[in-house]
């Protein structure tokens, strides 16, 4: 019964064969929605440990591990040692997004900046950062003038990887010069190197990116976000799904109910009361046939009857009285 305000919804029916279908019915289709809460209850988790992961991934790509701001400690060291591609620095170029920016965006004049923060010094090559202190002052003017750009609504796959192919479009380029000798540097120079001095403000991806080489960690981190974006949305909608076919159970099920409760209503006549009156008639007659037989013998030869030794009447208590086994239709 379910029941709402204290009040059976769906009252118990009186027995009958009605009533019996229609719990075999509903019992068939509730061993089915078990069965598909228990598909929604691992979709669910799955899309839960996809979601952490997605983050886990996009805080990796940004400052090289899961955590949600740039640990300043791990881009200790001057700028050779964190914005090159030998850096073995935990934040470097090729582990994290912001350090990228902080290596790109550094002023170039001591007065203008780059980048649209507000950040008036340089990072030159020999200046002190073994405290982290170009990173320290850096960073939060950087991380500023990026969240005044508008965020996508949401992120989806499609974001991260347009993202990707922005970062590829924009390797070997500048703004004033076009590097020919190497496409994959990031970044303002005037020749084929970087090595953070006014006109070379870039970062190097050449040997990263060579089929030997490191690889860029961030890139990668992103690339797997997207992927599992890509998985998360995909169990979302087979949870719908799930959620649709939970209902489609429950119809089918109140059909039933409904179906037998109707019977319910109905003149026996209406439900082969014709037919159960045959099969009366048919036992009554097979009752008097097995009655006429006296001896166990000739009981064994008619399937229908059975001996019985224990019988009161009279007339049979000597040799037992029959009764039909089998009823015929």
């Amino acid at each position: 019964q379910i029941k709402k305000d204290n009040v059976p919804v769906y009252a118990r029916l009186l027995a009958s064969p009605m009533r019996q279908a229609a719990k075999d019915i509903i019992k068939k289709l509730l061993d089915q929605a078990q069965e598909l809460k228990q598909q929604e209850l691992d979709a669910i988790a799955a899309i839960g440990a996809d979601n952490a992961a997605i983050s886990a991934n996009i805080q990796s790509a940004l400052f090289s591990e899961a955590q949600e701001e740039l640990n300043k400690a791990n881009a200790a060291g001057a700028w050779g040692a964190v914005c090159t591609r030998a850096s073995n620095t935990k934040a470097n170029i090729l582990t994290s997004v912001a350090v990228t920016a902080i290596c790109l965006c550094q002023s170039t004049d001591g007065a203008n900046a780059n980048c649209g923060h507000t950040l008036t010094t340089q990072w030159s090559p020999g200046g002190n950062n073994g405290n982290s202190e170009k990173i320290q002052k850096a960073w939060p003017l950087i991380k500023t003038a990026c969240e005044k750009r508008k965020p996508p609504e949401h992120i989806t796959s499609n974001t991260i990887r347009a993202t990707i192919a922005q970062f590829k479009s924009r390797l070997g380029l500048s703004l004033n010069h076009k590097t020919t000798t190497k496409p994959l540097i990031l970044g303002e120079t005037d020749a084929s190197n970087c090595d953070g001095t006014t006109t070379k403000q870039c970062v190097d991806y050449s040997t990263a990116l060579a089929s030997n080489g490191r690889g860029i960690a961030w890139l990668a981190n992103l690339e797997q976000a997207a992927d599992l974006v890509d998985n998360a949305t995909g169990t979302a909608a087979h949870l719908k799904l799930l959620a649709a076919q939970q209902k489609q159970l429950v119809s089918q099920a109140v059909q039933a109910y409904t179906f037998a409760r109707y019977a319910a209503t109905l003149p026996a006549a209406t439900m082969h009361q014709t037919a159960l009156q045959d099969i009366e008639a048919k036992q009554e007659v097979a009752e008097k046939e097995c009655n006429k037989i006296d001896k166990d013998t000739d009981c064994a030869a008619n399937p229908k009857c059975k001996w019985n030794n224990k019988a009161e009447d009279p007339k049979q208590s000597q040799h037992g009285t029959r009764r039909p086994l089998i009823l015929g239709t």
